[in-house]
This record gives structure tokens, sequence and C-alpha cells, in this order.
């Protein structure tokens, strides 16, 4: 599945999903053996996109596994690309070594000049295994599925190629008008030569600049878009921008829109505005992590119906069709990575998680930068912020994000904000808690807001705006009870209509998102998540609602 709209006019893009060639590799053999030169015979089939873990007989296996298939190269330059594959992924052409890539929620492709036309052979060795350094962890409490679990893509390119487009803007004071900074990365496949490049805005060419191309250009414009229309919640104003060259090009689309916060709340287009969200995983029974673009629709249905706002992409970068269609439809996203609950000191200390969350940070900014939907970026989730190497940690990323990026908020969801000590580097304060559940009824909110005050206050962030990251409690879908008994459906929907009011009451949030939106498969023992799943959603993992949906959804058209 491409994206949402037509990213090209001049070049040609063919999916090579389908049937790959499939084995798995418990023993860790295949590459001293050199599978990618000689790929065993008592292989099976294996779809793409797809998780293995969802295969017969595959559900626990956590490992390495590989793919080989045959792809039919029509042009002297092209280029291979990977959607996603989890969690780490090398990648070999007839038996010779392209590169590798860690991180499973983001694309990453290879280069392949003067090539022979005709059949070759791709393998590609796909490890979904964890430790206590990997993002997400082998504590992650979500399942940690395997495989090429979104599409593969061959790009035939021409003599020249346009790699990536990064698209910002700065809206006037009264928001009628932007300027609007592009800027194009080009290369020649054919050596140094003369090339137009032009620049089109919403259907018409607006500007052309003839270089001379190298191996690697950066090509900038520079342009005012007047009488524009914002961007914004159930506005979804878009507009379309393409560099082109003689023969490629690459198009996408943007919103003007300005995201801030000030005075305790949060503001879109000078706006204030209340966050009314879910946490949602990209996750299902029947699909896992390789999530149908028919399914993320549905998904997105439901979450309007609720009367949300907003979606927190929990714990890692959603696929890119998903936000095509939350661009389309209006709904803010906080985007983030997979580094989730590295709760020891000794864990955080180790240089190579901070360098991986650093690395992942900036591939999910670059890759996702264009969307307006994308109005946060999450540094972490409960991580072990009251000791001084997650102030360090902390410190080190949001620098990062700030420098990539500073049109957007930034923040971190924290189970321990009472005793947190790296507020200081947020936009605004994020926090996970769950009384009801865990810790004390809900009768313990204002306790807790009261105390919170006194920590802000300690730390010197008490003027930052505050939401509700995560709360919530699990249900049985339809267990249902004349009591108010945990895990039954009337509990769930009481517990959040409760903890909502008190929200709402506390005078200090800003903006609310439920865990969770379904029932999701984790890989956390049955004795603490029954079935063998994250029951907090408020449907249950096949989207049926429980009562809690109905619940929140009052309280969501209220606000």
């Amino acid at each position: 599945m491409g994206r949402l709209f037509k990213e090209h006019d001049k070049r040609q893009v063919v999916s090579i999903g389908g049937f790959w060639r499939f084995i798995e590799d418990a023993e860790g053999k295949g590459e001293s053996e050199e599978w990618f030169k000689n790929f065993p015979e008592n292989t099976e089939k294996m779809f793409v996109p797809s998780c293995w873990n969802l295969s017969l007989g595959k559900f626990e296996y956590f490992g390495i596994a590989w793919y080989q298939r045959e792809i039919d190269i029509t042009s002297k330059n092209s280029l291979l690309e990977f959607e996603g594959a989890l969690s780490y992924a090398k990648v070999w052409l007839d038996g010779e070594y392209l590169g590798d890539h860690y991180g499973g929620y983001t694309s990453f492709a290879f280069k392949l000049t003067n090539m022979e036309i005709g059949i070759h052979t791709l393998t590609v060795m796909v490890d979904n295994s964890a430790d206590d350094t990997t993002l997400p962890s082998d504590v992650a409490d979500w399942y940690r599925y395997g495989g090429i679990i979104r599409d593969v893509k061959l790009h035939n390119l021409g003599n020249t190629y346009i790699s990536s487009m990064h698209i910002s803007h700065e809206l006037s004071e009264n928001n009628d008008s932007a300027r609007v900074f592009v800027k194009g990365n080009i290369s020649s496949l054919i050596g140094e030569r003369q090339e137009n490049i032009t620049l089109n805005f919403d259907g018409k060419e607006i500007a052309k600049k003839t270089i001379t191309l190298g191996d690697e250009n950066a090509v900038e414009f520079e342009f005012s878009a007047e009488n524009i229309n914002l961007w914004d919640i159930g506005a979804p104003n878009l507009y379309t921008v393409k560099i082109a060259t003689s023969d490629d090009d690459l198009a996408d689309r943007i919103g003007f829109r300005r995201i801030e916060t000030k005075e305790n709340k949060i503001f879109l287009n000078g706006k204030s505005v209340f966050l009314k969200g879910v946490n949602r995983h990209e996750d299902h029974p029947e699909f896992g992590n390789a999530f149908p673009v028919s399914l993320m629709q549905k998904d997105l249905d439901i979450i309007r119906n609720l009367g949300c706002n907003t979606i927190r992409g929990s714990h890692y970068p959603n696929s890119k069709e998903f936000l095509d269609l939350l661009d389309e439809n209006g709904i803010l996203f906080w985007s983030e990575i997979p580094m989730w609950g590295e709760q020891s000191v000794e864990t955080l200390e180790k240089p190579i998680l901070l360098s991986r969350a650093l690395y992942m940070h900036t591939e999910m900014v670059n890759q996702y930068f264009n969307h307006p939907s994308i109005v946060i970026w999450g540094m972490h989730n409960e991580i072990e912020t009251k000791e001084q190497i997650a102030v360090d940690i902390t410190e080190k990323i949001y620098k990062l994000l700030k420098s990539l990026d500073s049109s957007r908020l930034i923040t971190y969801a924290t189970d321990r904000a009472e005793k947190d000590i790296c507020l200081k580097y947020c936009d605004f304060i994020s926090i996970n808690k769950y009384f009801g559940w865990y810790g004390g009824g809900t009768d313990a909110w204002k306790g807790f807001f009261d105390e919170l005050k006194v920590w802000f206050k300690k730390q010197g962030v008490e003027e930052k705006a505050v939401i509700m990251s995560e709360f919530g409690g699990a249900a049985l879908y339809g267990n249902h009870t004349f009591d108010n008994i945990k895990w039954s459906e009337e509990y769930q929907a009481n517990l959040l209509s409760e903890s909502i009011d008190a929200f709402i009451e506390s005078g200090m949030v800003c903006g609310t998102y439920v865990w969770h939106f379904a029932d999701a498969r984790t890989i956390r023992p049955v004795t603490d998540r029954a079935r063998g799943f994250n029951n907090k959603g408020i449907l249950n993992e096949y989207r049926k609602p429980k009562a809690s949906y109905f619940a929140v959804q009052e309280k969501y058209q209220k606000l």
C-alpha cells in the first residue's frame, strides 16, 4: 500500500510484497553459513507485509528469520525501500551486502546504481530479539512481533534522484499568510551535470533553479503563501508541494498551523484547546503491527465518534498511511519512539541505549516532519526520571529534538510526576497515573494534584501545562455485574468517568489520553495480563465497544 496521495508522477514505484521464501534461524547460523548466497531449501512461504508470530507454530518465536525472493529490476538505477521491519534488518542483493537498519517502525532504503537489467535475488535477515538495551526492550507491555511489517518497494529511477523534501513554515501574525521554506535532497546518478529544478505549490509552478548536481545536493526554495486557510481540528486544509527534475519528482502535503503552550494551556492557531484523546496501539489480533489501511480507517471512525481531537501513537511511530488519514481528518497526533520503561539506573547508564534513542528520534523527525497532524514529539515513557541519569538523557534528547524541529511541542510521559526531576526538559508535563486501578481509588486524585502543585513549584515548572497521558483500568469484554467490581465493564466505565471529572475539577489539566483505545496483545505473563492482553481498552481487540467507550464519549462530547 502506498501513501494516500500521489507522491510521484514521473517516478515508477512497484510493490514487491507478496509471498517470500522464509526460514527461521533460531541458532543464528545463517550469516556464518552465508544463507545470503546459498539460501536453504527447506523453506516455507511468508507473506510480506505481515508478522511471522501470527503464522501457525510461530507465536512465541523471537529471534532471527530470513526472507528471500527474486525481483525484476527494469531500470539501470533503482531504489529499494523497506517501510518497516521489526526490529533489526540486514539486506543482501545477489549475495552482496547492502546494509542494515535498526528500529522497526521507520523506513530505510538502498540506492542501486549501474544495475544489470533483469532478475536479481533479494535476501533479508530480520531479528526481533530483545534485551534491556533494545528499543523496545524485553519487558515492554506490548507484543514484540517480528517480520517485514510494512510494504517493500522498488523505485525505478532515471538520471536524477530526489531522496527527501523538508517543508517548514512561519505564519504571519494574523495567520493569513506564511513564509514557506523547502529543502530537497537531490543527486545525479550519472556524474556531475546541469539540471533544472522546479517547485510547485498548490498545483502551480512557482520557482525554478538551474544547478550543477553531484552525488548529493541540498536545493532550497523560499516563498510566500498568501490567503491561506489554516489546518485545524476538524478543518484539515492541506496544500501540495512538489519538487521536480527532468526525470524525477517528489510531492508531499502540508498544513499551516501553530502549536504552542503558555499560561498552563496548549494553544492551536492562537486558541486554547483541551486535548481529548486516546492511546492507540497499531495492533490487531489477526494482523499484529502489519495493519491494513481499511482497519486504520475503521479505528479513526471509532475514535472520531468518541469525540476525540487527538491520538497518542503508543509507543512507536505509526505508519505513514495512518498519519495521512489524520492529516486528512484534522486529528492531532503525538508521535514517539519505543523507549518504554527502562527502569534501572544501570540500564540507563549504558551508552548504547542513548545512542539508539537519539538515532531513532532523528529518523522519526526526518521522515514524519511534513505531517501537519503531528504536533507532539514524545521522548520516552515511564523511565526512571527521579534519577540524575534520566536528567542527562532527557536533556540530550530534548535538545536534539529542538534542533531538528522547533515548531512542535516536546514532552515525555512520567509515572512518577510527584518525584520527577526532569520536568524542565519538556514543553508541557505528561502524567501516567492509574488511581482506581493501581495505588488507591479515584478519590485519591485531589490529594495527588495538591501534591503536584507543591512539587512543580519546587522544580520551577508551575507555569507549564499538564495533561494526563495515561489513566484507566481493565475490563474483560462482556463481563457485567450489578456491583462495582474490578474487571467488569461497569467498574471500568465508572473509573474513567470519575477520573475525567477529577481532572476537570483540578483546574490543572488541559488534556486527557485514555489508556487505551482497544485491548492489545502483550508479552507480559497472563498472571499479570489476563488472556495475554492488556485489557484496559475501551473496546476489545476486535473493536467491540465496552461500556467505558460510551462513558468516555459522554464526557468528551461535553468538553
